[in-house]
């Protein structure tokens, strides 16, 4: 890290300090430096993360650059000249798994050109991904090193057939396609199980900037080999590297920016994931179904629709959100999307927009500021960005951003003693300041009180009839069992920070179930039960497995 701290520094200081940072991580990885959340998610959204992660797109440019330039040599000095150039890149970017993949292939190529002898790249492949597993077994979870070894692999089988099938293009323009669009095809089931979002324009993307990245990945490796020797003349040669990269910058956001950039599909389940390289494996190695590859694409199309569409249709799901400081809440039933506030930026841009991403939400048909710091957080302003939304309310007397006033085309506000509804979902707006918010979701009633102020909530509690509620969402200040024995809640869900154990087990004593969004995580509820799952990788992983499975699973490997 301290070679890499010096390397970016002296490309910062002949750049900028965004367009320094971008250009250390396209040649050494995305440890490097820290670049700006919007530019990383800008490449990400667009089909371009590839090229912020060091893999084997850098080290076959630079193995490839070097034998070029050494071809009038002896056999023997390409060789040394190839592996120095190996070993020096390593060193600068560390071990990591997509790195030791791609060295280890690059030292196989050497091996083969020194024995004058042709090597099968697949089997090469595989045997040295084997060889690193059973190194570090836990590198399989990695998911560089799953990308990686899925890339190499479609650039190995399915580019060729593919620049076979745009003969009538130009050569160059026929690889430049077929490159790109083969590793797509073999690492997209992967990227839609993990992250269930569908990159657009990913295709048009990396032909765009083929050769911008080729140029910025060689021309970052001299310069980071000379910041090391000397730092200046890194900087000297950063700073030609200005616009290039500047280009670049230009051309992912601006792409980032069109409509329809990314797709919100929804993760798929581990059985689609299957399915879909059952069908493109079946292309690989069976002649027979490589004749009738437009049907295995049209099964593989079915294979990711048919489930995702029946999710959409079927779901009705509630999730409340751990470790916010702004209780955040979202309500899925089929064919409309409900949003409790969106909380600050951070929130929004990384815990509530992936949510959706993941659930395979690309609009919020009505979003609700509840609280009252969440029309002055820039939470809704980010959420924008990526998730559109119908109707925006509001239930306290506070203005709208200026930075999304006019996007919704309607903003309402909630009135008290107004009954609204949407689908299954029925709202009353009790009380504003301390907010107090009824919500009929499916058979239960759920009640979600501002907690600042315990006595006048009891105060204003002795003034209405008692409802029969099954679940009270309580959000800030401890409250007191007298209190809750009151409502008499099946389920009581704490949002807070001030609670203590001594609290929670007063609690227990009279409420059946006391969940503490601290303690046990985002929680979900179903009209058949209430779960506790403790991050959000579990809330979307439960959607596709059995709960009680996924969670025994889980405890397991965290012993």
């Amino acid at each position: 890290m301290g070679a890499q701290g010096a390397i970016v520094r002296s490309l910062q200081k002949g750049t900028d300090a965004r367009t320094g940072a971008l250009l250390g991580v396209l040649v050494l990885g995305k440890d490097a430096a820290d670049v700006p959340y919007d530019l990383r998610d800008g490449f990400i959204q667009v089909g371009l993360a590839h090229a912020l992660a060091a893999s084997g797109f850098q080290v076959s440019l630079i193995l490839a650059s070097v034998l070029t330039l050494g071809r009038a040599l002896p056999t023997s000095r390409q060789i040394m000249l190839g592996a120095s150039a190996l070993l020096l890149y390593g060193f600068l970017t560390g071990v990591e798994p997509s790195i030791v993949r791609a060295i280890l292939m690059g030292f196989a190529g050497l091996a083969a050109l020194g024995l004058q002898r042709q090597t099968r790249p697949v089997g090469v492949l595989l045997a040295i991904a084997t060889l690193m597993l059973l190194y570090k077994p836990l590198w399989i979870w990695d998911l560089g090193f799953q990308l990686s070894v899925l890339a190499t692999l479609g650039l190995l089988i399915t580019v060729p057939p593919l620049v076979k099938a745009l003969d009538c293009l130009p050569p160059v323009l026929a690889t430049a396609i077929a490159v790109p669009l083969a590793a797509t095809i073999w690492t997209l089931p992967l990227q839609l199980y993990t992250f269930g979002v569908l990159p657009l324009y990913s295709l048009f993307a990396n032909v765009l900037t083929a050769l911008l990245l080729s140029i910025l990945t060689i021309g970052g490796f001299i310069a980071s080999c000379l910041a090391l020797l000397w730092p200046d003349l890194g900087s000297l040669i950063a700073w030609f590297l200005l616009w290039p990269t500047q280009l670049l910058m230009g051309i992912v956001m601006g792409i980032s920016q069109l409509p329809g950039h990314a797709l919100a599909i929804g993760s798929i389940s581990l059985l689609q994931l299957l399915g879909l390289y059952g069908c493109i494996g079946a292309v690989w190695l069976l002649p027979r179904w490589q004749k009738q590859w437009r049907f295995v694409a049209v099964l593989g199309f079915l294979i990711l629709v048919i489930p995702l569409w029946h999710i959409q249709t079927q779901r009705f799901l509630v999730t409340v959100f751990d470790r916010t400081h702004i209780p955040m809440m979202v309500i899925e039933h089929p064919n409309s999307t409900v949003v409790l506030n969106s909380g600050d930026a951070l929130n929004a841009s990384q815990s509530l927009v992936p949510f959706l991403q993941q659930e395979g939400i690309n609009r919020v048909d009505w979003a609700i500021a509840t609280h009252p710091d969440d029309l002055s957080k820039s939470g809704w302003t980010a959420l924008l960005k990526k998730i559109s939304i119908t109707h925006l309310s509001r239930c306290i007397p506070q203005a709208f951003p200026a930075g999304i006033k006019g996007q919704p085309q309607r903003q309402l506000d909630v009135n008290p003693q107004e009954k609204l509804a949407l689908g299954p979902l029925q709202m009353i707006l009790w009380r504003v300041q301390p907010t107090i918010l009824e919500l009929q979701i499916g058979p239960q009633r759920w009640w979600m009180v501002d907690g600042s102020n315990e006595s006048d909530f009891l105060a204003w509690l002795s003034t209405v009839p008692l409802p029969s509620i099954q679940v009270l969402w309580w959000m800030g200040d401890p409250l007191s069992p007298s209190m809750v024995e009151r409502l008499h809640p099946q389920v009581l869900i704490l949002s807070g920070r001030k609670v203590t154990p001594s609290a929670i087990a007063a609690l227990e004593a009279v409420v059946p179930k006391v969940l503490w969004t601290e303690r046990d995580g985002t929680i979900q509820w179903t009209p058949d039960r209430v779960l506790v799952l403790r991050s959000i990788l579990e809330t979307i992983l439960f959607r596709f497995y059995d709960g009680d499975f996924l969670q025994s699973l889980l405890y397991a490997l965290s012993a």
